[in-house]
């Protein structure tokens, strides 16, 4: 097979003349198969390892804007970003690096550490989205690849067709080990998966998965989280690394969430407890730090081959809200002509809220929208329009036109893996904010 395309078309026919291939997801021993899409998604391998390499670069020029456009100052990068003042704070308090003597900004830790929100289109790869740090949702969808494999027709044809997959909760256990090793100097952390206060032990699976691959490893929320000569503890126990799954938004809602923070990151600095991960690769996980490669005065301080690189991964986006300083007139008449083409996202929102479709809303409206945004951080981005990926309906065996957004995970070793979300297209509203939604599994050949 040379493109997915025709992996898919064959694995279509046979599923039609097998009903053991084409109930495989549905009759998977897996907690996400009841909410499955009907078949997996099929890329070539070298083109998530290419996407992957452009994701890195890109991010590693988001990472030195402090210094070429804000002479060095994380905070005012932040701010230019449309950060309210409880989430600028936060963010601040979360972060490790520090600036040189220079004055110019130094992240303490990699911070190539996140999931890409992708769709495929015809000329590749685009990035909607950059997900950044450790508290990612979409590692555990990926079960279902081992799941997959033990069902004999789809094992068959994964034979058959050379697929492999990447596992990120593996690739994840890497990480942490590492991180015991170079900021603990321990090669058998206890490593606490924490939560936001409340939760209910949303990220317990987690916990059970890092178990399974021989992580000491608990769980509990911040709330829990004490420290004796500067180490942290989970309910007295002492821990090496917090694997942190709370978001910079829960710090000024969470009982002494600053305090928690602060201490947290001097216990990382001091080597007493590692952070997993502080907040430095955040300060570029806002949809306006993408809208912001794409501001003139910034785009200047970019080399051609810079340019070239964020062109051909991500969609024209700019900051279109008033919590952002631009020239908005030029702007809002240029996004008005684009109307049926763009889209208007919040930039520290979350699950599709508050997104906005041109094509969607009549002229006023939309210019409405753009003069008065419902919240100050709104960007607006080229909307891409994936081609259909065409999945057999297991209930009819006829065939159905799917929209996929493809969740692409990466780390410091580059490519961690991926999965995938999508709807029928006969279903309106963005990916993940419907009860439509689905999810998948990802093969590369």
């Amino acid at each position: 097979m040379t493109s997915h395309a025709e992996l898919t078309d064959e694995y279509n026919r046979r599923a039609k003349d097998d009903r053991r291939l084409l109930t495989c997801v549905r009759d998977l021993d897996s907690s996400y198969a009841h909410n499955g899409i009907a078949r997996p998604m099929f890329t070539r391998l070298d083109d998530l390892q290419r996407l992957t390499g452009d994701i890195k670069t890109t991010i590693e020029v988001m990472d030195d804007l402090p210094n070429r456009c804000f002479g060095g100052s994380v905070e005012d990068y932040l701010a230019a970003q449309g950060l309210d003042a409880d989430g600028l704070s936060a963010m601040l308090a979360g972060i490790v690096g520090t600036g040189t003597l220079d004055g110019s900004w130094d992240s303490g830790v990699a911070i190539d550490y996140g999931r890409a929100d992708v769709c495929r289109g015809p000329d590749g790869y685009r990035v909607l989205e950059l997900n950044m740090g450790s508290a990612l949702g979409g590692r555990l969808t990926t079960t279902m690849n081992s799941a997959m494999l033990r069902s004999p027709a789809f094992g068959d044809f994964a034979t058959e067709f050379g697929l492999t997959w990447a596992d990120p909760v593996q690739k994840l256990v890497n990480d942490l080990l590492a991180v015991g090793r170079t900021t603990v100097g321990t090669d058998t952390p206890v490593v606490a998966v924490v939560d936001e206060s409340n939760t209910y032990a949303s990220t317990a699976r987690v916990m059970v998965e890092l178990r399974s691959r021989n992580v000491n490893a608990i769980h509990g929320e911040l709330g829990d989280i004490d420290f004796v000569d500067g180490k942290a503890r989970l309910r007295g126990q002492p821990v090496d690394i917090v694997l942190r799954f709370f978001f910079v938004r829960h710090i000024p809602v969470e009982p002494q969430g600053m305090n928690k923070l602060r201490a947290l990151v001097e216990a990382h600095r001091a080597g007493k407890t590692a952070l997993f991960t502080p907040f430095d690769p955040e300060i570029h996980d806002s949809k306006a730090a993408i809208g912001l490669l794409f501001e003139p005065d910034v785009r200047a301080k970019l080399s051609d081959d810079e340019i070239a690189c964020v062109d051909r991964i991500m969609p024209w986006t700019r900051l279109i809200g008033p919590a952002f300083p631009t020239d908005r007139a030029a702007l809002t008449e240029e996004c008005r002509a684009r109307q049926k083409d763009l889209v208007l996202k919040p930039a520290n929102l979350y699950a599709s809220q508050g997104v906005v479709f041109g094509d969607q809303v009549d002229e006023s409206e939309w210019r409405a929208l753009l003069e008065s945004p419902p919240r100050p951080d709104y960007v607006a981005q080229e909307r891409i329009r994936p081609p259909a990926e065409t999945v057999i309906d297991p209930a009819t065996a006829e065939p159905d036109d799917w929209t996929v957004v493809w969740q692409v995970f990466f780390g410091p070793a580059g490519y961690d893996g991926a999965s995938v979300r999508g709807r029928p297209q006969s279903q309106q509203g963005a990916i993940g904010g419907n009860e439509h939604t689905r999810t998948g599994c990802v093969f590369a050949y």
